[in-house]
């Protein structure tokens, strides 16, 4: 049976049934907020200049990130949400106010895939991931593939170290809500990113 080890960053770190826990290494907050709803999820508040940053175990044989966010419109003009620190695994919102997907491969070559824009002041959920048995990189919004493509090479440097938000060196990070934050070591199915993305949070 597959495992799905899954970090959720709500209330600590949790994981599927089929799965072993991960621990998390420190934390380092930088003025993010948390509040809970009274469903108990956990939502972030994020300015551009806020993060999170904490450790996972290595990811080896591929990876997905899944995130809620409701963007500020000053996170339409460019921001990282969220990012594995090193040669950068990152899913944010270009300068065009497109969702992206990026990664840096074995050979030093940056790898993008482009969704559609975020909208201001709405909840939208993103999935993006890596399979290395597939041999592909894929971006989903709101539950639908955005994009996709192949990638030859695995990503530069498998440590996992994460940031939420601004990554340490960056300019300016992501401005606005974020909830239900995953990190799981394997690229997850269409059915459970569908899934993922029918529980919006709620206000």
């Amino acid at each position: 049976m597959k495992r799905n080890w899954i970090v959720f960053l709500t209330v600590g770190i949790f994981c599927s049934t089929a799965a072993q826990s991960l621990e998390l290494g420190e934390t380092k907050w930088s003025g993010a907020e948390k509040r809970i709803l009274e469903n108990g999820t956990a939502v972030y508040r994020f300015t551009k200049k806020d993060s999170i940053v904490f450790q996972t175990e290595d990811l080896e044989g591929g990876l997905s990130f899944s995130v809620w966010l409701k963007p500020d419109p000053e996170a339409l003009k460019g921001a990282s949400i969220l990012t594995r620190i090193g040669f950068h695994t990152q899913i944010g919102i270009f300068q065009d106010g497109r969702f992206y997907f990026h990664i840096w491969t074995e050979s030093r070559k940056p790898l993008y895939l482009f969704g559609p824009r975020a909208r201001a002041g709405e909840w939208q959920h993103v999935t993006a991931q890596f399979s290395r048995k597939q041999g592909r990189m894929s971006l989903y919004i709101n539950g639908g593939k955005a994009a996709s493509r192949i990638v030859r090479e695995s990503p530069l440097e498998l440590r996992s170290r994460f940031a939420l938000g601004r990554f340490p060196g960056g300019k300016q990070g992501y401005a606005g809500m974020l909830a239900k934050v995953m990190i799981c070591r394997n690229a997850l199915s269409p059915e459970k990113i569908r899934s993922l993305a029918a529980a919006e949070p709620t206000d």
